[in-house]
């Protein structure tokens, strides 16, 4: 689910909801089975131009709620094993922004926060 509000032509606020899965299944090696894992992800965002669009500037906050995230290793003879590592919880932000200060001379910069769980 997406929803997106434009506060006026150069600029936008949004808010994502996403759910996925990967199925579970049977590991070559010996037969051991691992779990489906899940994910909820939700995102709020901004995306805005400034100064005739000279100015752009973008940033997110975002979470993310994984169950019996699927691990993969590399197991004995070179296959690899895949287990269920447990539950993860990631959150972050990130912001962009680029500045043209002449015709063919822009300034660009990208901040991602680390990952928190």
């Amino acid at each position: 689910m997406n929803a997106t509000y434009k506060l006026d032509p150069d600029k936008l606020v949004y808010f994502t909801w996403s759910r996925g899965f990967r199925p579970g299944g049977i590991n070559r090696r010996g037969g051991v089975p691992y779990d489906a894992d899940f994910l909820v992800n939700y995102e709020v965002g901004f995306k805005t131009s400034w100064l005739d669009r000279r100015v752009r500037w973008n940033g997110a906050f975002y979470w993310s709620n994984w169950k019996d995230f699927q691990f993969p290793f590399l197991g004995q003879n070179g296959l690899t094993v895949i287990t269920n590592a447990g539950n993860a919880r990631i959150r972050g932000f990130e912001t962009d922004w680029q500045a043209t200060l002449a015709p063919g001379l822009t300034f660009a910069g990208v901040w991602r926060s680390p990952t928190r769980s």
